[in-house]
Order: structure tokens, then C-alpha cells, then sequence
């Protein structure tokens, strides 16, 4: 028996079966979101921040745990639908977070930095072509309007990224996959 022989036996085929099923199911996210968020409990605490105030910007670091899941999703298989509700789930915490912060302003006092960067680490790069387009002022009187849109437009561009854009770049992926591949993706 050779060593590549060892190395792909039924053990291996196991574990790429179970890593092929975390990826492409609805638990790419949760894996990711949770390896991101213990590294940066653990950062916090290493450096002697409390808990409280490394909780805040958990917020930042679940849109960018998102998005290298969409990343991943899409240039591994093609494909990003299964996130959709982890999708959600980060819009609504920004949404939360936003809410807190303006029942509480002593407390929220700078959240809505950290809400911004999470907007924009959840469909960057694509959310970063606002920089461009916001540098001149807007027309037709929209700059009064431009606190609401803005944070309107750059959570639809994140989206359009993330479910529309990345499996159209990487559609390739999804053609090449083996019928045995799509079904234990699916």
C-alpha cells in the first residue's frame, strides 16, 4: 500500500464529504462566524478588554465572517443562496445595534462607527464603489435624503455581491460540479 493510497482511503473520503457539506450548507456561516468570533473573544480578553466592550464589535466581525462565507461559497461552488438567511440575521443585528444605540446614546455613543464598517465589510469590495459615487454631492436635493439612503444602498449593493454577482462571476464552479457533488450540496 502506498502513502497516497493511505492518505485516500475511506477516512479522507469522510472528512471531505463533511467539509463539502459545512461549505456548501447552511453552516459555512455559523463555522465562520464562530472561529471569528472565539478569535476575537479571545484577543479582547488577552488584551484585558472586558467582555461587554468586545461585544459591540462582534457585530463587525460577523459581516466579515459573511462575507469570506459568501467568498468561499461562491469560488468553491458556485453558488451563495444557502447564506441568504445568515444574511439576515447580520442585517438584523446591524439594525439592533442601530436601535440600541439611538434608545441608549450614552451608550451607543460610538456604535455608529463600528455600524458603518460593518456595512461596508459586509459587500466589500462592491460597497466600496460608494466612495466614488458619494464623493460629489448628490442631485436633485437627495443630500438631505442621503442619512437614509446611503445606508439603504450600501446593505443593497452587499447584497447584490453576495447573491447575485459572485455566483454570476463563478457560475463555472457550479457547471463543473459532478452530479454526486451537486447532490450532496443541495
Amino acid at each position: 500500500m502506498s502513502v497516497g493510497e493511505r492518505v485516500q482511503g475511506p477516512a479522507s473520503g469522510t472528512w471531505r464529504l463533511r467539509l463539502r457539506q459545512v461549505a456548501a450548507g447552511p453552516l459555512l456561516f455559523p463555522a465562520c462566524l464562530g472561529v471569528a468570533s472565539l478569535a476575537f473573544v479571545i484577543y479582547s480578553v488577552s488584551t484585558g478588554d472586558s467582555l461587554w466592550g468586545s461585544t459591540v464589535p462582534l457585530v463587525l466581525v460577523a459581516a466579515a465572517a459573511l462575507n469570506v462565507s459568501t467568498w468561499l461559497a461562491a469560488i468553491l461552488f458556485g453558488r451563495t443562496r444557502q447564506l441568504r438567511s445568515g444574511w439576515f440575521m447580520v442585517v438584523a443585528l446591524l439594525v439592533a445595534t442601530g436601535a440600541a444605540a439611538t434608545i441608549w446614546p450614552a451608550w451607543g455613543r460610538d456604535v455608529d462607527i463600528v455600524i458603518a464598517a460593518a456595512s461596508i465589510a459586509l459587500g466589500f469590495p462592491a460597497s466600496c464603489i460608494l466612495f466614488v459615487v458619494f464623493r460629489h454631492p448628490l442631485p436633485w436635493g437627495l443630500q438631505r435624503a442621503s442619512s437614509v439612503l446611503v445606508p439603504l444602498i450600501v446593505l443593497g449593493i452587499s447584497y447584490v455581491q453576495a447573491f447575485v454577482l459572485l455566483p454570476l462571476f463563478f457560475r463555472w464552479r457550479a457547471a463543473r460540479a459532478t452530479p454526486a457533488e451537486r447532490s450532496d450540496a443541495a
